[in-house]
């Protein structure tokens, strides 16, 4: 069996260093996972308005953000219990110079996890 790793996925700083290159950081709209989870309706509304485009209605706010929301990436998560703690502790010593690389280009310090 092959496994696949999806590390590179998290290097958000990288590919983000790569686009600003080409285009000012004010031109990037950023929002962590679960703020949008949790603050959809409050923050659908500034992203239209970072886009300049016309808003939605309150009511298609808040269908579009009681919508379940579907990982095509994959198929069903398979429960594979909790995570080792040397496990954690390697993934966070590893993500850590790019998670404080994502702070300092965003300048937030909401990125640094």
């Amino acid at each position: 069996m092959t496994l696949f790793t999806r590390l590179r996925l998290g290097l958000y700083s990288v590919y983000l260093v790569e686009w600003a290159r080409l285009y000012s950081i004010d031109h990037f709209g950023v929002i962590e996972v679960n703020e949008w989870k949790e603050f959809c309706t409050d923050i659908l509304p500034q992203i239209y308005d970072f886009l300049e485009v016309e808003e939605l209605s309150d009511d298609d706010i808040t269908r579009a953000c009681s919508r379940q929301t579907v990982d095509e990436s994959q198929e069903q998560p398979k429960q594979i219990g909790d995570m080792l703690p040397e496990s954690k502790t390697m993934l966070q010593e590893f993500y850590k110079p790019y998670n404080e690389m994502l702070v300092h280009v965003l300048g937030n310090e909401n990125f640094r996890w």
